[in-house]
């Protein structure tokens, strides 16, 4: 352990700006408490527009008929297999999104397009 009793804010871009204790305590009850960190010199750092969710949040109540494509592709809770297929429905909170990445480096998602799966449904 280098730093013990860290606390940092999230504005911080390296670890050291965070607040921590002068000495590092290795206590054997402290184990359970430890995080491990990768540092980098850029990182991607996602913000969501949230008055533009706020602005466009509303609830729909949409037929199943018209989601076999999210039920095959495993996008439903649970709680939709149970559901009386194809005439009932879902109540669905519904809003438009915008991610902004002002960071230093661009998001790359850890799966790959090789890992992505094709499904007929969306092409």
């Amino acid at each position: 352990m280098v730093m013990s009793g860290v606390k940092c804010t999230g504005n911080e871009m390296a670890l050291s700006q965070c607040q921590h204790h002068k000495t590092v305590s290795c206590q054997k009850a402290a184990a359970k408490f430890a995080a491990g960190v990768i540092c980098s010199e850029t990182a991607s750092d996602l913000i969501p527009n949230a008055p533009l969710v706020q602005q466009t949040v509303y609830i729909e109540d949409r037929p199943l008929h018209m989601l076999y494509c999210a039920a095959e592709e495993d996008c439903l809770s649970k709680s939709a297999a149970k559901a009386n297929w194809p005439y009932g429905h879902r109540r669905l909170l519904r809003f438009s999104s915008e991610i902004r990445n002002i960071g230093r480096a661009d998001f790359k998602p850890k799966a790959g397009r090789h890992s992505w799966v094709w499904h007929s449904c969306h092409g």
